[in-house]
């Protein structure tokens, strides 16, 4: 405690000299140098409670102060005042309902709570636990029921020399404290059970507050013992102890501190407050037998050993090293044997006197054989009711007893002489942890509230680690430290500055080995600080759970880590390297809130989990520390050495567990703790990145690495189980050849997140190394043309929502998000069925993507695309991978597309030189086209993405297809056919033609000429290609005739439509003439003659 602090006069907690209020009970503390506040301090408009000036929120009701100033720090107090919120239960009318509902439900709790309770012995806290889950309703997290807060302050004398004090609120409920001394056979029966540690039992108080075995008061009380009343001389007040018995006749010896003369421990039920005076302080033989506690212990270091209460006048540990180890300097414990027997002798014990066993000793004898020799006569004289008060008025002024007193009060002396050389570096390293814990305002090492001496054994294991804490959740913790690692010489005596000489080392080491123990010496402090600290966190907790271990590791490494920054500070650590707890940043792969692999059965028969899983699980707690620290950092900034004691204090409260104490003592709000982690994700990208591209298959953080294209369109970023405050990574890669491509035929890809969004699930695209990222939109969107995609998903939910929590395991359930490419296809497939078109295509393999409720998880539909003649479209939107349209929509559609072709067909033509007599033919000749070309329509489709913006991808293929007024044919065309040549000043045209199986042979008249002509026919084309004759060679015409629909020929050159005058056969007015041929077989005949002459020429000129 700093200069300047205090002890709060509601509570008796020491202060320091900045806290305004006590940070145990809540109580306004004077100012420094001021017995009350100078000036009254302003106070929150909502509750009344005293504030800071420069808070923003009060810390009592976290009403606002002020718009802009960011929340303080929410300190231990005012978070031990921050009421439990309950939802109203309803209330039912019907008697028997409720009463029949209650028996029910308080026999499972019963049950419930007797399960959790077993493993640590802690039975009085049955009854409280199961009043929480009849208060609070069943749940993974049982709750004791709150403190009645009616309870006023106690402050009471229950009997002489015995005071009882506790804030308000500390008790159950208004009590009645009694108390009445102990009898000599009940001193004697303490004495007995205890067995030879060489302590005098003076006195004690049986005290009675009406409580039943399971009762258990929520906060401590603090008993404090007058020494005067008993008579303990003041030299020797330091030497005295307390004991507490419980009703079951368990022993616990308490940490008690010396406060004006009288000695002062907490406690939390009724029992027997014994104390003792060990005349002698030196180490002795450890007894077995030694409190009822050993039998917690089935893991405690075997062999030999003396145990020392550690230290006089405020005994925070009982330290026991093997008998073999001899002390730093042996004579000194010789020397204090001498000391011990020249006090004797002047002053012999009452009852045997000079006949003690004491003086029958062989001069050889150990210390551990004359302090069982001296406990036997105190015993003695116990059991025939001497008052040895006035002997030991009479030692304390003898000066031999003086010395020996004055030698073992100095704890320096006790590690130079007494303690083995290791012993005494370890106990250096646990006073400065000890005094760095309760300067943070810890509460002691113990068990709910009840404090205790920390039973420390230093041992020599091997292996590489310095320490361990056991048996953190019992009645009966305690600490091991590793004395393999410490060094055996007194090399670690300059760690304070500069080197000091060494006192026992023959070969002083060199610097290099100087720095070595050094940095041992380090390391080993730093160990010490962490597993303390897991006993300290006893203190705060009610029943055994190893679902806590996470909790537990991630607030000791932070507090570890914390330690080291202030032990370099204050000179106590001088190596640079860091030497905290390695971690890692990879427990994000896995929720916050980790449990070991164990259940009822398993843990509560004695099996528990295995090392192997509380191992890992203490790995993750290691990692994250880093998010503990974090929130330190946000909201505690300016004093971040409140948090982890709020943080605690909370939790001692048992108000839902960990995650819920974490926002509790920050933003107090469930989502901003979620908005935090996830910020603090983003924090550390690259570094979480880079650790799961090295996980192994199969592990939760394993980076999975996806190729999607035409064999894979999709990729699910789901991952079970479902971990709340968890993140997951994926690495999408798509084809390279995008950029080649058209932009419509370009893949879309695409992420429907499927409304996940709503539920604590986000995601982020990051493919630039040095940026955080980008959050994709709760509905997903478009991913930009990149050949490779990064993703996160962050569970930012403290508990998996119902949404999720319903859905199967089995399969793709559509808990999304989803990756999905849309990429161009083939036509669609169009069917003609009576007076529907029918259009239908393939789904995709994402298409097929369904939730529970058969909704489509990427695609959301569809549109459909109707070409038109003149190039226009027209959209639909089905949500199936089909439409039927009318055909008699699709015919009015072209017909109003023919009317605009002829309209824009007679607009080309307008301007040409045209005669009156042109005109209709014109017309009938566009109205022709229009009616050739319209009928002929396409479709195409694409996807629509279930994403924000409903993206498209690229549209398929056009399937083309015809829709004609009449069966399509180009037969039928025998008969005489006429019409008007357009530009010819009205001049007909008349056609007579004959149609066989081979063709057609005709006779065309126009201009007052006859033609003979003939035709085949073109099958792609559906028209007759024609020829004329020519004297006796057929010629091409190169023109042809089309049947159109209407019974009507068209004839491409000259351009004319031309209409039946008579059907079937005609008279052709011309006949086959001998000779005859073909164009072709004319062209050859030519070939023939050409080389027949130039053959002649060249036989000419060789003669």
């Amino acid at each position: 405690m700093g200069t300047g602090g205090g002890f709060c006069s509601s509570c008796g907690h020491a202060f320091e000299p900045q806290h305004r209020f006590c940070l145990n009970c809540g109580a306004q503390l004077p100012t420094s140098g001021q017995s009350s506040p100078a000036t009254e301090p302003p106070r929150c408009p909502s509750c009344g409670q005293p504030i800071d000036a420069a808070w923003a929120y009060c810390a009592a009701c976290r009403a606002p102060l002020t718009a802009a100033a960011p929340p303080p720090p929410v300190s231990v107090a005012a978070a031990a005042a921050m009421p439990a919120s309950r939802p109203p239960r309803a209330r039912r009318s019907p008697l028997i309902v409720v009463a029949g509902s209650m028996v029910i439900l308080a026999v499972v709790a019963g049950l419930l709570v007797a399960l959790l309770v077993l493993p640590s012995g802690r039975w009085d806290l049955l009854p409280s636990m199961a009043v929480s889950a009849l208060s609070n309703g069943p749940g993974s997290r049982l709750k004791p029921a709150p403190a009645v807060r009616t309870a006023p302050a106690v402050n009471v004398q229950p009997a002489p020399g015995l005071r009882l004090e506790a804030p308000a609120n500390a008790v159950d409920k208004p009590r009645q404290f009694q108390a009445s001394e102990l009898s000599r056979e009940d001193l004697t029966r303490v004495a007995e059970d205890i067995g030879a540690d060489g302590a005098l039992t003076l006195g004690g108080w049986r005290l009675d507050a009406a409580m039943t075995d399971e009762d258990l008061f929520p906060g401590e009380v603090t008993a404090s013992v007058d020494l005067k009343h008993l008579r303990i001389p003041d030299g020797m007040r330091e030497f005295a102890t307390l004991v507490h018995v419980a009703d079951d006749g368990t022993m616990t010896p308490l940490a008690g501190d010396l406060r004006n003369g009288r000695l002062c421990a907490g406690i939390r039920h009724n029992g027997w407050l014994v104390v003792r005076l060990v005349i002698f302080w030196a180490p002795v033989a450890a007894y077995a037998g030694h409190y009822a506690w050993t039998e917690d212990r089935a893991d405690v270091p075997k062999g030999n050993f003396v145990a020392l209460p550690w230290q006089p006048g405020d005994t925070r540990f009982i330290l026991y090293w093997p008998e073999a180890w001899p002390g730093r300097n042996p004579n000194a414990l010789k020397q204090l044997k001498g000391l011990a027997l020249a006090a004797l002798i002047r002053n012999p014990p009452p009852g045997e006197g000079l006949e003690a066993r004491v003086f029958r000793l062989p001069p050889a004898s150990s210390w551990s054989e004359f302090n069982e020799a001296l406990f036997n006569t105190f015993l003695a004289a116990t059991r025939q009711g001497w008052d040895y008060r006035d002997w030991i008025q009479k030692l304390d002024a003898d000066g031999d007893y003086v010395e020996f007193r004055r030698r073992v009060s100095d704890a320096e002396w006790l590690r130079d002489n007494i303690l083995p050389v290791k012993v005494g570096h370890a106990v250096r390293a646990l006073d400065r942890a000890a005094d760095y814990l309760e300067e943070r305002n810890f509460r002691k090492p113990g068990v709910a509230r009840q404090s205790m001496p920390v039973n420390t054994y230093v041992v020599d294991q091997g292996g590489a680690k310095f320490g361990e804490s056991c048996n953190t959740w019992t009645t009966s913790p305690y600490m091991v430290i590793n004395a393999s690692n410490i060094s055996p010489l007194d090399a670690f005596y300059f760690l304070d500055g500069a080197p000091a000489p060494l006192k026992t080392a023959a070969n002083p080491p060199n610097d290099d080995k100087r720095r070595m123990f050094k940095g041992q010496f380090d390391d080993m402090q730093l160990t010490i600080l962490h597993e303390l600290f897991h006993i300290v966190q006893g203190a705060y907790n009610l029943y055994a759970s190893p679902d806590y271990t996470w909790f537990d590791e991630a607030t000791a490494v932070t507090l570890e880590n914390e330690g080291f920054r202030d032990y370099k500070k204050r000179g106590w650590v001088t190596t640079t390297s860091d030497l905290t707890t390695d971690r890692e940043l990879d427990f994000v792969f896995y929720e916050l809130d980790r449990k070991a692999k164990w259940s009822f059965a398993d843990y509560y028969g004695g099996a528990g989990p295995t090392d192997a899983d509380a191992g890992v699980i203490r790995k993750h707690g290691y990692g994250a520390s880093f998010f503990v620290e974090y929130l330190r950092d946000h909201y505690y900034k300016t004093q971040p050495d409140l948090f982890l004691p709020a943080l605690l204090e909370d939790f001692a409260r048992f108000r839902g567990g960990t995650i819920a104490s974490l926002y509790r003592v920050t933003s107090n709000v469930e989502e901003t703790l979620a908005a935090d982690y996830e910020m603090f994700v983003l924090d550390h990208l690259e570094d979480i990145w880079a650790l799961a591209a090295k996980q192994p298959p199969g592990s939760p953080g394993y980076l999975r690495d996806v190729q999607l294209g035409r064999l894979k369109t999709y990729e699910f970023c789901l991952f079970r189980p479902h971990r709340p405050l968890s993140v997951q990574f994926c690495r999408v890669r798509t084809p390279r050849a995008i950029t080649p491509l058209k932009p419509e035929d370009r893949p879309v890809y695409a992420v429907a997140m499927n409304g996940l969004g709503e539920l604590g699930v986000s995601l982020w695209r990051h493919p630039d190394p040095s940026g955080r990222g980008k959050q994709l939109p709760e509905g997903g969107g478009v991913l930009p043309p990149e050949a490779a995609h990064r993703f996160m998903r962050v569970q930012k939910y403290l508990k998996v929502p119902d949404e999720l929590a319903r859905t199967s395991d089995a399969g793709i359930d559509g808990q999304g998000p989803v990756i999905f490419g849309m990429e161009r296809d083939g036509p669609p497939d169009v069917q003609l069925d009576g007076d529907t078109i029918r259009v239908a295509w393939e789904e995709s393999p994402h298409a097929r993507l369904r939730n529970s409720g058969n909704k489509r998880i990427a695609v959301a539909g569809y549109r459909l695309q109707l070409h038109l003649p003149d190039r226009k479209t027209l959209n639909f939107a089905p949500n199936e991978p089909r439409a039927e349209l009318p055909v008699k929509l699709v015919r009015d559609l072209l017909m109003k597309q023919r009317k605009d072709f002829v309209s824009k067909m007679w607009y080309a033509v307008a301007g040409w030189k045209t005669g009156r007599n042109d005109i209709g033919p014109l017309v009938e000749i566009t109205e022709a086209f229009a009616a050739t070309e319209a009928w002929k329509i396409g479709f195409s489709y694409c996807e629509v993405a279930a994403a924000t913006g409903r993206p498209r991808g690229p549209f398929s293929e056009v399937a083309v297809f015809e829709l004609d007024d009449e069966a399509a044919t180009a037969f039928g065309i025998s008969g005489q056919w006429r019409g008007r040549v357009p530009f010819s000043e009205g001049m007909l045209m008349d056609l007579d033609i004959n149609e066989s199986s081979s063709g057609f042979e005709g006779t065309m008249h126009f201009g007052g000429e006859e033609i003979p002509i003939r035709g085949k026919l073109q099958p792609t084309l559906k028209a007759w290609s024609i020829q004329m004759r020519n004297e006796k060679v057929w010629l091409p015409a190169w023109t042809a005739v089309q049947k159109l629909p209407g019974d009507r020929l068209y004839l491409y050159a000259p351009p004319c439509l031309l209409k039946h005058t008579t059907r079937g056969s005609v008279r052709l007015g011309w006949r086959h003439e001998p000779g005859e041929m073909d164009w072709t077989q004319f062209l050859q005949l030519l070939a023939a003659e050409i080389r027949a002459m130039e053959q002649q020429n060249k036989a000419s000129q060789e003669q």
